[in-house]
């Protein structure tokens, strides 16, 4: 299991260093999960439901 642990670790850090060769877009990316984190949130904190 540690095997695979370390496998996927490698995998992960891998996937980040692509992602991150094109900074803007990577920092774009990140602000939308941000956003949509957020507004998950705001909806469910007010009760309101999304369609």
């Amino acid at each position: 299991m540690r095997r695979y642990t370390r496998l996927y670790w490698e995998f992960a850090k891998s996937h980040m260093k692509v992602m991150m060769e094109y900074r803007i877009d990577f920092l774009i990316g990140v602000a939308s999960v941000m956003l949509e984190q957020f507004a998950s949130i705001f909806f469910c904190k007010s009760g309101v439901r999304p369609h």
